[in-house]
Order: structure tokens, then sequence, then C-alpha cells
């Protein structure tokens, strides 16, 4: 059997692949690009609104309770809109790899 097939396939895949992409156009203006890395609240799981007294200290740090009270409530307004929900922006990309797979979003 002859073995050059086999390794020529990977190689001609590549070939074919390379050849149909293009490179994704110049922004007009430049982007901002923020890695954000560290621990588990850094990849979704920190606490939003658990205001139960027994855990994270009665709720006091979470985000809920930091736009109500703390000093720097009112950098974190713009998180929601005037009806108090929480806004989705359609500006920003996440991705992040879990133990499975890459999530995004």
């Amino acid at each position: 059997m002859n073995m050059a097939i086999p390794r020529l396939s990977p190689l001609a895949c590549l070939f074919v692949f390379a050849s149909t992409t293009t490179a994704s156009p110049a922004a007009d203006s430049p982007i901002q690009v923020f890695i954000l890395a560290g621990q588990s609240n850094m990849e979704g799981q920190g606490v939003v609104a658990y205001d139960h007294p027994k855990y994270y200290n009665g709720g006091k740090g979470n985000l809920v309770w930091s736009m109500k009270n703390s000093k720097s409530a009112a950098l974190m307004k713009h998180l929601r809109d005037g009806a108090g929900k929480w806004v989705e922006r359609d500006d920003v990309r996440i991705s992040f790899k879990d133990q499975r797979e890459v999530r995004t979003g």
C-alpha cells in the first residue's frame, strides 16, 4: 500500500483551506481588546445578586450591592437601563474555555 497518499491528505486539506480564506479588512477605527485573566470570578462564576446572610459576606461585594452602595456606584450605572433591566451589548464578545469546550457569547 502506498503511504504517500495518506500523508499528503492533511497537507492538501490545509492548502485548500488556506487558499479559500481571506483576511478581514482592517477596522475603520482602532478597537480595544481587554484580556481578563484571573480566578473563577473571571470565568463568569462571580456573584451578581446572591445575598444570603451566611454566604458571600451577606451579599456585600456582589455586583447588585456594589451598584447601590459602593463609592464607585456611579461608574456602574450604565449596566442597567432606565427600567432597571441589565443592558445587553452587541459590541462585546466573550470567549473562554471551560473543562470541556470553548464558550462564546
